[in-house]
């Protein structure tokens, strides 16, 4: 019996050296790595640049939406919080029955019953874009890191 516990705290101060002693290339090499990854993802994130974009729906008062350079009332589902659209704001309209793309030219917009409408000229009709679909108004890039930070921000 007296063997065993020789041989227990024999074993126990060996175990205990060994933790007392860490290997320190191996925690410094993986600290190391660690960190230049941290800063690739910052430098990274900050040189991705992301398309910014609104999109609602749309509707185009009329049957304008077959004629170019006609001036027509489009009736959005945009935030009010995005008036008032300065002249000359070019969007990209998407038909919804088969996905043809225009743009609009805004001249002017106002809020009626909570709804902004745009006033302005298509720059290319198509005689197959209907009187429904989605409005994209591209607003720009924006840095992957700022977007995130953004995102943090707001939850």
């Amino acid at each position: 019996m007296n063997e065993q516990n020789n041989l227990y705290e024999l074993r126990n101060d060996e175990v205990k050296s060994v933790l007392n002693r860490p290997p320190a290339t191996l925690i410094i090499w993986g600290n190391l790595i660690v960190f230049i990854l941290i800063i690739c993802f910052f430098f990274l994130a900050s040189k991705i640049t992301i398309p910014k974009h609104i999109s609602a729906d749309y509707i185009i008062q009329g049957n304008a939406a077959k004629q170019p350079l006609i001036a027509i009332e489009i009736i959005t589902t945009l935030p009010t919080t995005r008036h008032p659209y300065s002249q000359k704001t070019n969007i990209k309209l998407i038909s919804a029955q088969n996905q043809v793309e225009s743009s609009f030219l805004t001249d002017s917009s106002r809020i009626i019953n909570g709804r902004i409408h745009l006033y302005g000229r298509l720059l290319k009709a198509d005689p197959f874009l209907g009187n429904r679909g989605k409005l994209v108004e591209y607003l720009g890039k924006e840095n992957l890191l700022s977007s995130l930070y953004r995102k943090a921000i707001n939850l």
